[in-house]
């Protein structure tokens, strides 16, 4: 269905709609199992109806990126080609122009910014979850990850207290070293102490002493 969707006019906004449907159904069995469990910490993903829905925006995150990444090729491919409109009439990029082109503000619009909405532990560790998983994909596809996408998984993170992730994500350099993603950390350092630490690694790594010095004498 996502092939048929991504390759057909008027066919985005049917896919999109469905992903929000999905996510919908997600957030549902997962405050079903929050109600069924007792106590809440003893929460588990792996009720079938949750998991299955995780499966399949996995699938679509993956289809989507594949085009988009296939879209950037074609892209590149047309701006260096040397033939001319006789040698070939169709362009080679057309199939994947938009509307077939999922964008990151129709991923934000339609699954990210749903969960976002909310405040509850569970669902934001839903999202925080979904984020890797996009996050994930576009590195399989060589495209390029989003500032936006780091700040709303460390935001994710943060609200569903899941620092245990938020040290993983730093420490395996899943969240892109950047100025934004150092100032969440110490501001998150009083509730969780580790994360100043967590701060100074990410200037560690840092290849040039006028980053670190930037953020000094934004600190004093």
């Amino acid at each position: 269905m996502v092939d048929c969707l991504t390759n057909r006019v008027g066919g985005k906004p049917v896919l999109l709609n469905y992903c929000r449907i999905l996510v919908q159904q997600a957030v549902q069995e997962l405050s079903t199992s929050v109600e069924e469990s007792t106590p809440a910490s003893t929460l588990t993903f792996n009720r079938e109806g949750f998991v299955r829905h995780l499966e399949t925006l996995s699938r679509i995150f993956s289809r989507l990126a594949a085009v988009q990444s296939l879209a950037a090729k074609a892209k590149a491919s047309a701006a260096t080609s040397d033939r001319t409109s006789e040698n070939c009439p169709e362009p080679i990029g057309q199939p994947y122009l938009r509307p077939f082109v999922f964008t990151l503000a129709d991923v934000n619009d339609s699954i990210f910014s749903v969960l976002s909405a909310s405040e509850e532990p569970a669902v934001q560790r839903l999202l925080s979850q979904l984020i890797l998983d996009y996050m994930r994909v576009l590195k399989e596809n060589s495209l390029p990850v989003d500032t936006m996408l780091d700040e709303l998984l460390v935001s994710s993170i943060v609200k569903a207290g899941d620092f245990c992730r938020l040290v993983h994500c730093v420490q395996s350099h899943t969240l892109t070293n950047s100025t934004h993603i150092v100032f969440q950390l110490l501001a998150l350092e009083s509730t969780f102490p580790p994360a100043g630490q967590l701060a100074l690694d990410m200037l560690q790594v840092r290849s040039t002493l006028r980053f670190f010095a930037f953020v000094c004498s934004c600190l004093h």
